[in-house]
């Protein structure tokens, strides 16, 4: 009996610090080996959301509560995350050949005091087995919060998480970005002329009103068809 609680103190002493270790686990090494970790996963060969712009594979276990022309505002495991087209940068492209400007990204100050910004870059294989390079940002909203933004050249996605959901919801934004298909021509010669307005980005502000950094800035993030003359006016 005392060899057999020996053994049962000693599995509960290796569950405990295991699940202290994965508590204080790095965010770093979280995202580092998040990134790493999916380009290894399977996605599928078919789309589920057809729209006119771009299409893309929704996974079963996520939730798609609202879409439009530019993008759309998705659920997972009680997070929520907003997908965004770059439309000005496809345009850009598709008529200039130019290379434009990443995604300004605020200076950490410029949201008050004990804010931290985190970059890491990584690449992904997307459906047409092309390598496509991202930005992360990841920038500490709280105590234990934060605000994820992935960026590629034509996509954007943003959402605000705890540490703990780190890893699960940047897999599967990355899951998720790999399967979008964009209809370059059609995005370039119907919107050449005239301003992309998105009510999902709109709409993801009161998705994370009650967890929201202080800073106007957050949708100037997590939205990159924002117009400039909008910003100017609040």
């Amino acid at each position: 009996m005392k060899r057999l609680g020996k053994i049962v103190l000693t599995i509960l002493l290796f569950v405990t610090v295991t699940a202290c270790a994965g508590e204080d686990k790095d965010v770093d090494l979280i995202i580092n080996e998040t990134i790493k970790n999916s380009r290894d996963m399977t996605i599928p060969e078919f789309t589920n959301i057809n729209k006119d712009y771009y299409q893309y594979y929704l996974p079963k276990d996520v939730g798609r509560k609202h879409g439009d022309v530019a993008s759309n505002i998705f659920t997972y495991r009680n997070s929520d995350f907003i997908m965004c087209v770059n439309m000005p940068n496809i345009i850009k492209d598709y008529f200039y050949h130019e290379t434009a400007p990443e995604t300004e990204i605020p200076a950490a100050d410029e949201y008050g005091s004990g804010v931290q910004l985190r970059e890491y870059e990584g690449t992904y294989i997307d459906y047409g087995n092309r390598l496509v390079d991202f930005k992360i940002y990841l920038i500490t909203v709280d105590e234990n919060l934060y605000f994820l933004q992935l960026i590629t050249r034509y996509l954007s996605f943003g959402t605000v998480t705890y540490k703990g959901g780190l890893e699960l919801i940047l897999s599967k934004i990355i899951e998720m970005a790999r399967t979008v298909r964009i209809n370059y021509e059609l995005i370039a010669v119907d919107f050449s002329n005239r301003e992309v307005q998105s009510g999902s980005a709109l709409q993801a502000l009161d998705l994370f009103k009650n967890k929201k950094p202080s800073s106007g800035y957050l949708i100037d993030l997590m939205n990159p068809n924002r117009p400039a003359e909008e910003e100017e006016s609040e």
